[in-house]
């Protein structure tokens, strides 16, 4: 067994600050649990992170493709005639654009002002993969129900959700059941990208790793099952944190 790791407490806060470790040390009585609580978190993280980009990841492609095939047009998120995005997703995808151009050195400015003629566009597969996983949730939220989701109800109307979640139960198959999950998702895969506490996420850190690996199989089955080779959550949540007593000596 490897020799335990004899870090300086002192140091530690100059390093991560009181404040990031304040909700660690209010769970515990001593400092070496709280850095013990602090470890079991990251190592969370660490495990949730394959399941959770996969599931933007596939998201974001499977609304793409059945938008490119409803629409007719790879363009239909950034041309208004094909859908009337909310202002903030419009604002989304212009501030992707503004960065490609000022990749190219050009003057956004003046080209949002219409005083210069428009330069090409980003290419697509980029401008689509730089769109965030806020963007794409919100495309299943209220109000773009009849732009893109309210076909089995109203016929007029497109129902993208079979082409998007292809392996959904037909009973879920409804854009009110799947956003407040994958909306979820989003929140904790930000949590998780911030290094921010997730040992305490209510109602349950293992419910929501459940309901990534379920919305990743409505997606994909083959990307779910790909992602198992990666997979060690389970086993890292029930470890626990007491375990990371034998590894490290706290300090003062």
């Amino acid at each position: 067994m490897a020799a335990a790791k004899s870090v300086s407490h002192n140091e530690l806060l100059q390093a991560l600050s009181p404040a990031r470790l304040a909700p660690y040390r209010g769970r515990c009585t001593t400092d070496q649990e709280a850095v013990c609580l602090y470890l079991h978190n990251l190592n969370l993280s660490r495990e949730l992170y394959p399941v959770l980009n996969s599931v933007e990841v596939a998201l974001r492609n499977s609304i793409h493709t059945a938008a490119t095939a409803h629409f007719g047009s790879q363009d239909w998120f950034r041309d208004a005639r094909l859908l009337r995005l909310e202002w903030r997703q419009r604002n989304k995808v212009d501030e992707v654009q503004d960065n490609f151009w000022r990749e190219l050195h050009l003057p956004v400015r003046q080209i949002r002002q219409g005083s210069l003629p428009l330069p090409p566009l980003a290419n697509v597969d980029d401008h689509v993969a730089a769109l965030t996983f806020g963007f794409w949730t919100a495309l299943l939220s209220g109000p773009y129900e009849r732009r893109l989701w309210d076909g089995a109800r109203v016929t007029t109307n497109p129902n993208l959700i079979p082409a998007v979640f292809p392996h959904a139960p037909r009973a879920d198959r409804v854009r009110a059941t799947i956003f407040p999950l994958v909306d979820r998702l989003r929140k904790l895969r930000n949590r998780v990208s911030h290094n921010e506490p997730i040992l305490w996420w209510s109602p349950g850190l293992q419910a929501d790793y459940r309901t990534a690996r379920k919305v990743l199989g409505w997606i994909s089955p083959t990307l779910s099952q790909l992602m198992q080779c990666v997979d060690g959550f389970d086993a890292a949540y029930t470890a626990g944190h007491m375990h990371y007593l034998t590894k490290v000596i706290v300090t003062t």
